[in-house]
C-alpha cells in the first residue's frame, strides 16, 4: 500500500482534503499516522491512525471514516497563548544635536504597559565638517569617534500564539520537504512510503530527485535505509549505487 505525500484524501463521504505528513515510529522503521488537513476553512490538520487508511484508489488515499468522524480526531497543531516582550514604537528621536544616528522614541505615558530603562551605550557622533587644508574643495565629516550616551529601552508585553506539533512520544513527523541522503550527500526528497497493509511496516520508501519536468521517483528498498531523523532520511547507499535504482516518472495530478 503506497502512501503519498501532498495527495488528495478521501473519506466515505468525498474528498476531505490532502496528506500533510507520515507519523513514524524511527526505530521499527513503521507508519502509524497520517496527517490530513482538511480541505474547507480553516482547514485544520488532524492525526488519522493508519489502520483507518485504505490502498489508493487512482492516486487518491482512501479513509475508512466520514467527514464528521475525520473531525472528531486529535488535531495535529494545537496553539497556546503566551506572553512575549517586544520593542515599543512611537516615533523617532536624535541623540542631540548633530548627533548620529536616532533611535526610536517612547513616551511610556502613552501606554502604561510600557516600562522603560536606561543604559549606557558607545555611539560615533558626527560634530561637523572641516576641509582638508587652504584652497581645497572637498569637504569630508569631522567625526568624534564614540560618545556615551543613556540609551533608553522600551518594552511592552503581549500575548503570542504559539503553535506545536502533537506528535506522538517516540515518533517523527516527516513531509514531502524532508530530505533523502546518500552516504556522499544530498540526493531527493520523501515523495511517498510503501507499507506492509498488513502490519504497517515501511517496505520501501520512494524518492523524489530531479527538478520541474524532469523529476522522477526512485524505488528504494527498506533495506538500504539507514536511519529516519526529523529533518532527513539516510540512506546506506551512495550516489552512484542509487542511479542503478529502478526509477519511474512523476505524472500525478498533486505534482
Amino acid at each position: 500500500m503506497e502512501i503519498s505525500l501532498q495527495a488528495q484524501v478521501e473519506c466515505t463521504d468525498g474528498v476531505c482534503g490532502s496528506s500533510d505528513y507520515i507519523l513514524i515510529n524511527p526505530v521499527i522503521k513503521q507508519v502509524t499516522h497520517l496527517v490530513v488537513r482538511e480541505t474547507s476553512s480553516p482547514n485544520t490538520e488532524y492525526i488519522v491512525p493508519v489502520d483507518l487508511v485504505s490502498a489508493p484508489i487512482a492516486g487518491t488515499i482512501q479513509l475508512r471514516c466520514s467527514k464528521a468522524e475525520l473531525e472528531k480526531m486529535d488535531p495535529f497543531i494545537t496553539t497556546e497563548s503566551v506572553e512575549e516582550k517586544v520593542p515599543a514604537f512611537v516615533g523617532y528621536s536624535g541623540y542631540g544635536f548633530g548627533t548620529y544616528p536616532y533611535r526610536p522614541y517612547v513616551n511610556p505615558e502613552m501606554n502604561p504597559s510600557i516600562k522603560t530603562e536606561f543604559v549606557e551605550e558607545k555611539v560615533p557622533a558626527i560634530v561637523g565638517y572641516g576641509g582638508h587644508g587652504f584652497g581645497t574643495n572637498s569637504y569630508r565629516p569631522f567625526v568624534n569617534p564614540e560618545q556615551t550616551v543613556q540609551a533608553p529601552v522600551e518594552q511592552r508585553t503581549v500575548q503570542v500564539l504559539v503553535e506545536d506539533q502533537q506528535i506522538p512520544s517516540g515518533e517523527l513527523a516527516v513531509s514531502r520537504d524532508t530530505h533523502v541522503e546518500a552516504t556522499d550527500g544530498y540526493v531527493g526528497k520523501v515523495d511517498e512510503f510503501v507499507v506492509s497493509s498488513e502490519n504497517s511496516q515501511i517496505t520501501n520508501l520512494v524518492m523524489r530527485e530531479g527538478h520541474l519536468w524532469r523529476q522522477k521517483d526512485v524505488i528504494i528498498p527498506i533495506s538500504a535505509m539507514a536511519d529516519i531523523r526529523k529533518d532527513a532520511v539516510s540512506l546506506k547507499l551512495d550516489k552512484r549505487q542509487i542511479e542503478s535504482l529502478r526509477t519511474f516518472p512523476v505524472h500525478r495530478l498533486w505534482s
